[in-house]
């Protein structure tokens, strides 16, 4: 696992994710970006909460986070 992955994951934890529905946040939050990678982060969290994740909130600094990892994972490819 990189190290920007692991801060991620940290980040959510800390934000109240439980390890276990991390990787399924993740997933759906790729989805949304891999989508339309123009969203903003009032949008995301809007559809992130959408699909039953009302329990988190994404900051700018984790939303930002997330985007650079999500373009590493598909760099990767």
């Amino acid at each position: 696992m990189t190290a920007l992955k692991q801060t991620l994951i940290r980040k959510l934890e800390a934000k109240g994710l439980y390890p276990g529905t991390i990787p399924g946040f993740l997933k759906n939050l790729a989805a949304y970006l891999s989508e339309n990678p123009h969203l903003n982060l009032v949008e995301v969290n809007h559809k992130l909460s959408y699909l039953g994740w009302e329990e988190i909130e994404l900051d700018y600094h984790t939303f930002q986070l997330a985007k650079c990892w999500l373009e590493s994972e598909t760099a990767g490819e």
